[in-house]
């Protein structure tokens, strides 16, 4: 394997660990959050940062444009004109950033007061819950630049350990309020809503100094990072020009998610907002296998096209989607059997609409995956528009779908996360078609091989002992539920390994990583054996 590849590999075990801790410490986070608030209070809080999340959709968006941009140049070699874009980007950052405080603070503030669904004794308290989700979001858009800067520079280990930092720093201070209800106390009269306003500023304390742990290691590590913005035609219309040919896809993206939030809030009342906070929370932990791979993944693809190297990029997408799917099927199916098991265990009950709503997720997470690697590429290109216009058009369309089938037909809660499903198989269909006009050398033929097809054959190999473990009549006992999820997730977990080391990717790349993880568990024992001998 090269150093590229080596490097790949070394970044995804660092995010691997980050994940795993993040998941641990972010499981039982949202059961103590959601034990302390209780379900309608939590639901509240989804909804308000589902509206502020909206208002600063432009800002928050900014990210995937200022990755492409940094390392585009970082792949050129051109440390002065990376120089210049970091100021540039810094500066978007900041007009767009002054522009949704303005929004959140005239829009927001009535929309919040007139328009959620919450208990009368949390409603004088609105403001207060709008203002600290406001503080949360501000302080992660002053990071953007700084996080785009790290992970340009492949430092993932710095971005894993700041993140992991952060995510402790939420569970310290949450356990901290669970003790004590003096905060609360300070914020409110009413217990529900003191709670809940207090929750909401540790989260804004916790971001606020994780975004000053990434801007002073950015200061110090790279040469390019300086905190005078300024504006330059020549390098600052490129990035508006970039961003805007997907700003169509980006504005309905977030109307069709925050607006879904908001007709479920409607409709169904917060229990439903709740149901989709917690499913949401184990989507993004399963889906995140995947993604940490895909953030490895993103430098290297960018800058191999800037530096024209077409071999590698398309090797890396092939062998990025492959790993990806992979990834994915590791935990999605145990965990999409399991999913009435996994949720009891962790909170204790299963909320109304949980187990429904994660499924579907799992299923459009894994549609999304496949083609990931693919879309990078194609951003790499800057010829977005064509799946910019298409996106956006059936955000909007699965929007007013949801919004006419919850008035009018009376559909269930669960019909917009099946239409945003068919909307990630209908985009991944596009993205193939502009993949084979946009990028040389790219065989649409290999890449539906490899990269659909094998996916599915594997995801159908690794389903078949759980739904044997799940038809069998001894498991259908409450007694046994623990055997079940662990005979469940034993064998996918084999079948698994089997395809991993006898029929994914190919014999060259199957042996190379064989070899590297024996070698490296060797020189983990060894460590260990020299560690206990001087013991």
């Amino acid at each position: 394997m090269t150093d590229v590849h080596s490097r790949i590999a070394r970044n995804t075990i660092v995010l691997y660990i980050r994940m795993a801790v993040n998941l641990l410490i972010g499981l039982y986070t949202s059961r103590l959050a959601l034990n302390i608030l209780g379900d309608v209070p939590y639901g509240v809080y989804g909804t308000i940062m589902a509206v502020v999340i909206y208002i600063f959709f432009i800002p928050a968006s900014l990210g995937l444009t200022s990755d492409r941009f940094l390392a585009y140049s970082i792949g050129k070699k051109n440390r002065h004109e990376l120089k210049r874009i970091f100021s540039n980007i810094l500066s978007v950052y900041i007009l767009t950033g002054l522009a949704a405080t303005a929004a959140t603070f005239t829009i927001g503030t009535r929309f919040a007061a007139e328009k959620i669904v919450m208990p009368a004794n949390m409603a004088e308290n609105s403001f207060v819950f709008l203002l600290s989700g406001f503080l949360f979001f501000v302080f992660q858009i002053a990071a953007m630049p700084f996080t785009s800067l790290i992970t340009a520079n492949e430092r993932l280990d710095v971005f894993a350990f700041i993140n992991i930092v952060e995510n402790t720093m939420k569970l310290i201070l949450l356990l901290i309020l669970s003790r004590t209800a003096c905060i609360a106390d300070i914020l409110s009269t009413d217990t529900q809503s003191g709670m809940l306003a207090a929750y909401m500023c540790l989260l804004a304390i916790c971001t606020f100094i994780s975004m000053i742990a990434s801007a002073v290691f950015s200061v110090r590590n790279f040469d390019e990072c300086t905190l005078r913005p300024r504006i330059d035609k020549n390098i600052i219309l490129p990035i508006i020009k970039f961003y805007m040919t997907d700003f169509y896809n980006i504005a309905a993206t977030n109307t069709m998610s925050k607006g879904m939030d908001i007709l479920k809030n409607r409709f169904f009342g917060p229990v439903a907002n709740t149901a989709s906070t917690i499913s949401s929370q184990i989507n993004v932990c399963i889906n995140s296998l995947a993604s940490n791979m895909l953030v490895t993944l993103r430098p290297p693809l960018i800058k191999s096209y800037a530096s024209n190297q077409k071999e590698e990029m398309n090797f890396l997408i092939l062998f990025g989607s492959e790993l990806a799917s992979l990834l994915m099927i590791l935990l999605l199916v145990p965990v999409y059997f399991e999913a009435d098991f996994l949720i009891k265990l962790w909170l204790g009950r299963v909320p109304l609409y949980v187990t429904l709503f994660l499924r579907i997720m799992i299923l459009s997470a894994l549609a999304d995956n496949i083609y990931a690697p693919l879309w990078q590429a194609i951003i790499a290109t800057g010829n977005i528009k064509r799946q910019s216009l298409l996106d956006g058009t059936l955000a909007f369309l699965a929007l007013a779908m949801t919004w006419l089938g919850y008035k009018y037909y009376g559909l269930p809660v669960e019909i917009c996360y099946v239409l945003i499903l068919i909307k990630s198989c209908i985009c991944g269909c596009n993205i193939l078609i502009m993949a084979k006009k946009n990028l040389p050398g790219f065989s649409t033929g290999i890449f539906v091989y490899k990269c659909i097809f094998k996916p599915l054959v594997y995801a159908t190999a690794v389903s078949f002992p759980a739904v044997i473990i799940h038809a069998l009549p001894i498991f259908r006992q409450e007694q046994t539920a623990w055997l079940k999820f662990i005979a469940t997730f034993v064998c996918t977990t084999a079948v698994w390994l089997i395809i991993i080391t006898r029929y994914s990717f190919n014999e060259k790349i199957r042996k190379n990583l064989l070899i590297k993880t024996k070698n490296k568990a060797a020189e983990i024992y060894r460590k260990i054996l020299t560690s206990s001998k001087r013991t």
